[in-house]
């Protein structure tokens, strides 16, 4: 005797609606989870590299001042947040009209300055720091300036900061 009741006995068992939509419900959630991290990964992988091509940018910045500035002859001024000084012309006996580098604050940009002309050099800078090294007195009785640290602060952070130390061989300070 034939102990299956079901009216269709050769057709196999199936899902229920009721379990087909709960499975469909549990993959769109594991679909959203999915796309959720990887959308999550590309934004924390654009904001690395918009710090990065910041970093870069103030480095580059950086290393185009330092080569003028090892050049200088004379320190005209030496603030916190800007340095000016003189060049030697090309024939060494008189100087070039002083260059000022400085941080403008208000709308966050390293300028340089020289002759009426005044250059944007990088923006989205948060400080700029100079800061005096070792000092001296030469046989005129100047004050000698030996080394100078200048650091640009490139990030609302403080420890975004590119920072060096320049050697100067006894530039006198007016």
């Amino acid at each position: 005797m034939n102990t299956n009741t079901s009216i269709h006995p050769s057709r196999p068992q199936a899902f229920a609606l009721a379990e087909l939509l709960i499975a469909v419900g549990i993959a769109a959630l594991l679909a959203m989870a999915l796309s959720l991290a990887v959308v999550g990964a590309g934004r924390r992988t654009a904001v690395a590299a918009d710090e990065l091509f910041d970093a870069r940018r103030a480095r580059e910045a950086l290393h185009a001042a330092i080569g003028e500035i090892r050049f200088a002859d004379h320190i005209v001024n030496l603030d916190p947040d800007s340095l000016t000084f003189t060049l030697p012309d090309a024939s060494g006996t008189a100087s070039t009209p002083p260059i000022r580098y400085y941080h403008y604050p208000d709308d966050n940009q390293l300028r340089r300055s020289c002759a009426e002309q005044n250059r944007l050099l990088l923006e989205r800078v948060y400080g700029l720091t100079f800061t005096a090294g070792e000092t001296s007195f030469n046989s005129n009785g100047d004050v000698c300036l030996h080394t100078l640290t200048v650091a640009i602060q490139y990030a609302s952070e403080p420890e975004a900061t590119s920072k060096t130390t320049i050697h100067l061989v006894n530039r006198p300070i007016w």
